[in-house]
């Protein structure tokens, strides 16, 4: 596939083409502002949500407890919602503020007690399809802190279809591996199209679990040459790209390691349906017949790329943007291998 930088050129580029689901007219995005990135030139470190408009977010405390959030942004930097571990699915209130910097301070309640603060920074910025929540989340006197890592998700809050994660997690002492893995199913309609997207999503993931089982772990009595090293593991976590009564496009992200091996590896699937008919969606069949729609999404991706590759300068430790010009206008040329897998 090339290497790092041509592939990750490729990714952002691909990610951002989200961006035209929405203008073409026939498979359309909520049309709540805040679903859609900020136009350039506008603030890109202010969270692009209005007052007493939902967003949700996915991701993790501590890296390993799943949890979903829904917040609303209020007026006086007032930040409210709620919150819960996607293994219990009992609902946490929220209750905090978020300042002109983006920093937020959220206390959770269960029962009437304060159990927990969040304590982070929202990040959005123009050329990412999602806000990111980031920080701290810890007992109410301090202790026991734990990071998490929340992403935006494109979820329509109006929709009656919900979205439930269903977790595969697996450890095996004997053969020295481990798996974590979750995939989404929607809930609230027996239409064939959700059927059809709850099956896919179904195999996509335990298929994918059951072919790395076979390739992982040290053999029982084998020699292993790096007893030091951590053992085999594979996770499986997803991101809502897109998600309403009509569509619905999910980013699937696959990280392994193998036993002795110097860095884990990312890769990531896709799976976009529409849900009226249970037919997977091409590229093309969100562009009316003829158009050059993949030159329209090249400028677009390049020019958020730029952003991109600017920014990523300031977090490379030497100063140096992670990709060279070239490489952005290669990775992003209107051609269709460029934009094989987007959502």
């Amino acid at each position: 596939m090339g290497g790092p930088r041509s592939i990750v050129a490729q990714i952002l580029s691909c990610l951002i083409s989200l961006n035209f689901v929405a203008c073409s007219g026939r498979y359309s995005q909520p049309s709540d502002k805040e679903y859609l990135p900020q136009k350039p030139g506008s603030n890109a470190t202010s969270p692009t949500t209005p007052a007493s408009s939902q967003r949700i977010f996915r991701g993790s405390i501590g890296g390993k407890y799943p949890i979903q959030m829904t917040l609303m942004r209020g007026d006086g930097g007032a930040l409210s919602g709620s919150y819960f571990y996607e293994s219990k699915r009992s609902d946490l209130r929220l209750e905090g503020t978020i300042n002109d910097k983006n920093e937020f301070v959220l206390s959770e309640y269960g029962g009437g007690n304060r159990t927990g603060i969040f304590k982070g920074r929202w990040r959005d910025t123009d050329y990412e399809p999602e806000a990111i929540l980031e920080g701290d989340w810890s007992m109410p006197n301090g202790s026991q802190q734990s990071p998490f890592y929340l992403i935006g998700q494109h979820i329509n809050p109006g929709s009656p279809l919900k979205l439930s994660a269903i977790e595969i997690r697996e450890e095996n002492k004997k053969h020295k591996f481990s798996v974590e893995a979750l995939y989404p199913q929607l809930e609230g309609a027996a239409d064939p199209g959700v059927e059809e997207f709850n099956q896919r999503a179904r195999n996509l993931v335990t298929n994918a679990v059951t072919n790395w089982k076979s390739d992982a772990s040290v053999e029982p009595g084998g020699k292993d040459l790096t007893p030091d090293a951590a053992e085999d593991s594979f996770e499986i976590n997803y991101i809502v790209r897109a998600s309403t009564d009509a569509i619905i496009s999910i980013e699937f992200d696959f990280d392994e390691y193998s036993h002795g091996a110097a860095h884990p590896s990312h890769s990531f699937q896709v799976l976009t349906l529409d849900l009226k008919t249970g037919r997977l969606l091409k590229l093309s069949d969100l562009f009316k017949a003829g158009t050059n729609y993949l030159s329209a999404i090249s400028i677009h991706s390049i020019e958020q790329l730029r952003r991109w590759n600017k920014d990523s300068a300031k977090e490379s430790g030497d100063n140096k943007p992670y990709l060279n010009d070239p490489e952005i206008l290669d990775g992003a040329k209107p051609r269709p291998k460029n934009y094989r897998i987007w959502t």
